[in-house]
């Protein structure tokens, strides 16, 4: 077992040490996400709470720019459905670290900040900021082209109000298990 280890770690170390960043600062990245996720959140109002689970379809365009060759900024703008029948339009802003470990395949992590705007048909108007964390892999057909795959979390607070005038708190979490987006990759 001891020389399956010693093996299997000489042969992983020359392709690590040979994976380098194909990214340049300056590199633009375009790309997009189409996810699905599990979101709960809970409304409280006048001493009761209220327990949401929702499943949600998102499509969200991003635009990054690299300004080193591991640390790439982005913005993302976002629009969700919600089987509930409400839609949710959002922005995010953060940042991501790529570390390449072999020539077409990236670990990365990051982290951002968000804010959204979910609309009811009742006339509900909600607004949730919050941060997120998240986590993947990005595959690179070519320099130009890759496929995004990555987990995310997100932390969420804000406010809901209601058409016939009141307020309520809001609150919640939540847990992207999966998400996959084509990326493009420029340089000028």
């Amino acid at each position: 077992m001891k020389n399956l280890f010693v093996i299997t770690a000489l042969l992983l170390v020359p392709s690590l040490a040979s994976a380098q960043s194909v990214f340049k600062p300056g590199t633009i990245s375009i790309g997009g996400e189409i996810s699905f996720s599990k979101t709960s959140y809970t409304y409280e109002s006048g001493g009761m709470e209220i327990e949401q689970e929702q499943t949600v379809i998102r499509f969200a365009p991003l635009v990054g720019y690299f300004v080193t060759p591991n640390i790439q900024a982005f913005g993302q703008l976002e629009y969700a459905d919600y089987e509930d029948s409400h839609s949710m339009f959002g922005l995010t802003v953060g940042a991501n670290y790529f570390h390449p470990l072999m020539p077409k395949l990236y670990a990365y992590a990051g982290g951002a900040v968000f804010l959204n705007s979910l609309s009811y048909e009742d006339n509900t108007d909600v607004t949730i900021y919050g941060l997120m964390i998240q986590a993947g892999v990005l595959y690179m057909f070519n320099e130009h082209i890759g496929l995004n795959a990555a987990l995310k979390f997100k932390i969420a607070m804000g406010s809901a109000e209601y058409d016939g005038g009141g307020e309520a708190d809001v609150s919640g979490t939540e847990l992207g298990l999966g998400y996959f987006g084509i990326m493009g990759f420029f340089n000028l």
